[in-house]
């Protein structure tokens, strides 16, 4: 799975620690996903976060001044973090996740400015007669042209931007516009709904059951007589598969679990 990221994500969780944002984290380090981030997206983040970390600092500073000012009062010898060292925690957090193959930063193409210009003169997605931001049209074609460069599959773009991405006020497919640029995504407002999806769940369960035969220290022989209740559902589903299969793709297919009946063979 190719998990690529809008600004709404990182406002809410800007550092994906939460629930849902640290479990994609994990299910990324286990190597079952991929995390993309528009460099856009991630200084949006970063500006984000800093306006919102600056008032409270700036409140806190005040509070322990006037406090600090009354007589007789033992003083609160407090040091608040500069503004710009929370800029490079922020930055060495997502330079850790990137040089640890967990998040992808996407750069954006100096080359894009002719098509955003020709896009924003004719209104085409994601610009609108009443939206000419430019961020969105950067946003989308620097993800778009990464998935069809890298040939990437199973892409999903997490955005609650419903009026610019989505077709129709309600949201759920891309819009036709977008799909010129790429069919390869599939859009979710949140990424609740995302991991509520069949097939994220399954990814979760197989990463689950990975982890548990790991900490268990279990080998082979265990491992099958754990399966063995489970003998005629896995022969059942893997002759479905088998028989899906043409003739010259079933050939050199070796199940060693169980017999499975190849239909189209006769046997």
């Amino acid at each position: 799975m190719n998990i690529f990221l809008d600004t709404t994500v990182l406002y809410r969780d800007p550092f994906l620690s939460q629930n849902l944002g640290s479990g994609l984290v994990k299910a990324a380090r286990n190597r079952e996903l991929r995390i993309y981030i528009s460099e856009v997206v991630l200084e949006e983040a970063k500006r984000h976060y800093l306006r919102k970390v600056e008032t409270p600092i700036v409140q806190l500073r005040k509070a322990i001044k006037d406090y600090n000012s009354v007589s007789l009062l033992p003083e609160i010898p407090i040091v608040l973090p500069e503004l710009n060292e929370v800029a490079e925690r922020f930055e060495a957090y997502y330079n850790e996740l990137m040089m640890s193959n967990i998040v992808k930063i996407v750069p954006y193409d100096n080359n894009l400015l002719p098509e955003l210009v020709h896009r924003s003169i004719n209104r085409i997605k994601p610009f609108t007669d009443k939206k000419q931001e430019f961020r969105d049209g950067i946003i989308w074609l620097s993800y778009a042209r990464l998935a069809e460069t890298e040939d990437l599959t199973n892409c999903f773009f997490i955005t609650n931007n419903t009026s610019d991405y989505f077709s129709g006020k309600r949201g759920g497919e891309l819009h036709p516009d977008l799909k010129k640029d790429s069919k390869r995504f599939s859009l979710f407002k949140s990424l609740e709904s995302l991991m509520f999806t069949d097939m994220y769940k399954e990814k979760e369960q197989n990463l689950q059951l990975i982890q548990w035969i790991e900490n268990n220290d279990l080998d082979t022989d265990k491992l099958l007589e754990l399966l063995e209740p489970f003998h005629n559902d896995f022969c059942e589903e893997a002759s479905i598969y088998v028989n899906e299969l043409s003739l010259e793709d079933a050939v050199g297919v070796y199940i060693p679990y169980g017999s499975v009946k190849l239909g189209f063979l006769g046997v």
